[in-house]
């Protein structure tokens, strides 16, 4: 009988780090913080579409969820990577899923209460083998891995839809 569970991509978007993780209904596929070095360009743009492409290609991705940001905490590169992944979304016929940061993290919610660390310990509950991840995120003053952490937090926020 065929897998007809959806493989959904989550993404913590920027323009120099970004978050991303691959889920196949509850099973986390894979995830990393990917690193874009240089300064904003067309260039740079093309290259992390083409990344995102190639995720898609490889892994049959049926929905992209995307955090988006508040217009007042975005950039210029920061409008055109969110509006060039809408538009590969809609060329390959993907799903498209935008949330904010604030879904994240009332979706993330335990007991009413928000706090920082509140993503990481959401992502933590559901993925206990990510817990190298998670020690040096909590104990680290420059966290490193919080955008891996987001990308699956927002993929677990659409997986079912």
């Amino acid at each position: 009988m065929p897998n007809t569970r959806k493989t959904i991509l989550g993404i913590s978007p920027g323009t120099n780090t970004m978050g991303i993780a691959l889920m196949k209904g509850n099973q986390l596929i894979d995830w990393r913080v990917k690193v874009f070095e240089k300064n904003w360009s067309p260039q740079k743009l093309d290259k992390i579409i083409n990344v995102i492409h190639q995720i898609i290609n490889k892994h049959n991705v049926s929905a992209i969820a995307i955090k988006v940001v508040h217009p007042n905490r975005s950039s210029d590169g920061l409008n055109q990577l969110i509006s060039a992944i809408r538009s590969l979304s809609k060329n390959k016929k993907v799903t498209l899923f935008t949330c904010s940061i604030w879904d994240v993290k009332t979706h993330c919610l335990k007991d009413g209460k928000t706090n920082e660390g509140i993503i990481v310990e959401y992502v933590f509950q559901k993925h206990p083998e990510l817990h190298r991840e998670y020690q040096k995120e909590i104990n680290s003053k420059n966290p490193y891995y919080v955008k891996g952490f987001e990308a699956i937090a927002i993929a677990h926020m659409f997986k079912g839809k």
